[in-house]
């Protein structure tokens, strides 16, 4: 049991690690694809912040899941397929819907434990402080971060899982079924534990940076905070792409 934990640790590492030395390999093309994703969500959440409206919230939702989409699929082609085409629209808007249908499969996956650990919450009085930052004031509250990081722990193993068809469709290849990337995962299952987890932790900075900085008082205008959430969850979406890059590279002839 400990050697296998201690495998499950040796294999998270080496695949977060990996993914750290794709990113140190090509600096040019992750500086570009991380200040892209920077300018275009910047002026997505500032727009969002100048009108509200339930169809605008849709719209955004779509135009960051292709904004995403077109960082990963140039990441994943740039990787594993050296000198391969840009990815063209249809390869992007594919791959938007795709990362669309995981997501929501993964939240609904995970909605019985979200239900429960809220109930938990609200059973012990403290469910605003499981959950919440303290939002626009400045300063995170510990327990909402550590649920945070729990849930984005659960997220990205299932995630990372499943989600080896995302890079079968940006190298042009089609679709790859939950089930087969399932499959294709499971000798290395131990291996995704660990590294969802190494994950989670890694990106609790960069995820919260907006959230630590007063927007709600006169000490700063909303538009830096937002700035500071775009500079860090930039680092979150290209690191997370270059991880299930190294995933599907490790687990393509399976």
């Amino acid at each position: 049991m400990t050697e296998a934990v201690a495998g499950a640790w040796r294999g998270g590492s080496a695949i977060f690690l990996a993914a750290l030395r794709s990113i140190l390999a090509r600096p040019r093309l992750a500086v570009l694809l991380y200040l892209l994703f920077v300018v275009v969500d910047f002026g997505i959440t500032e727009a969002q912040a100048q009108l509200d409206s339930a169809l605008l919230g849709f719209l955004i939702a779509l135009a960051f899941a292709v904004l995403v989409a077109a960082i990963a699929c140039i990441w994943h082609r740039a990787v594993l397929t050296p000198g391969a085409a840009v990815p063209g629209t249809r390869a992007v808007l594919h791959y938007a819907l795709a990362y669309l249908v995981l997501g929501i499969v993964g939240f609904l996956a995970l909605a019985p434990f979200a239900m429960a650990y809220w109930y938990i919450g609200v059973a012990f009085g403290f469910s605003r402080g499981m959950f919440d930052a303290v939002v626009g004031t400045g300063g995170l509250l510990p327990a909402g971060v550590v649920s945070y990081a729990i849930g984005a722990w659960l997220f990205l193993m299932l995630i990372w899982r499943i989600g080896l068809g995302l890079p079968h469709i940006a190298l042009g290849c089609g679709d790859v079924s939950f089930a087969e990337s399932w499959r294709r995962t499971q000798p290395i299952a131990g291996s995704v534990v660990t590294l969802a987890l190494i994950g989670a932790v890694a990106q609790l900075p960069f995820a919260f940076v907006g959230f630590a900085l007063p927007y709600d008082t006169d000490a700063l205008p909303y538009w830096v905070v937002s700035l500071a959430s775009s500079l860090g969850y930039g680092v979150v979406v290209v690191v997370g792409a270059a991880i299930l890059t190294e995933l599907y590279r490790r687990t393509a002839s399976r």
